[in-house]
């Protein structure tokens, strides 16, 4: 194994580890699917703001496509766990996970496709989805 093929191996195995780790126990639970993330609302805003400031910076450089794509779907992924975690008198906050999930996946697909300027777009749009949301749970 080279040390280029084991980076993406060991990245895919971690995220099966915590992915397992989420599933195994959690205040939350999907009966559905017995998902129950363990991470908290503000874990996760923690752990976006971490991925936010790395995209922002590799988005102003604009020559590392796959780290940008990377944690653009990290992100997304954060907009999944989130829908998992919502207050139960709190109709619309699927529709602000669904949003945040969504135009970050639209900033991986930009990158995968190597269009910076359509990756930056999408990334500003992103900006706009954190506001509403933290103005209403905040």
């Amino acid at each position: 194994m080279t040390r280029s093929t084991a980076k993406p191996i060991i990245a895919v195995s971690a995220m099966m580890l915590c992915v397992a780790a989420l599933m195994a126990r959690g205040h939350f639970h999907d009966s559905r699917t017995g998902y129950k993330p363990i991470a908290t609302v503000e874990d996760l805003m923690e752990l976006g703001k971490m991925l936010g400031g790395t995209l922002k910076a590799d988005l102003k450089e604009g020559t590392d496509f796959n780290e940008i794509a990377h944690n653009s779907r990290l992100l997304a992924e954060i907009g999944n766990v989130l829908t998992f975690q919502q207050p139960e008198t709190e109709a619309d906050w699927q529709t602000h996970a669904g949003r945040f999930r969504v135009t970050a996946r639209r900033i991986a697909s930009a990158a995968e496709a190597q269009d910076i300027d359509k990756a930056r777009t999408s990334h500003g749009e992103l900006m706009t989805t954190c506001k509403p949301c933290h103005n209403k749970y905040r």
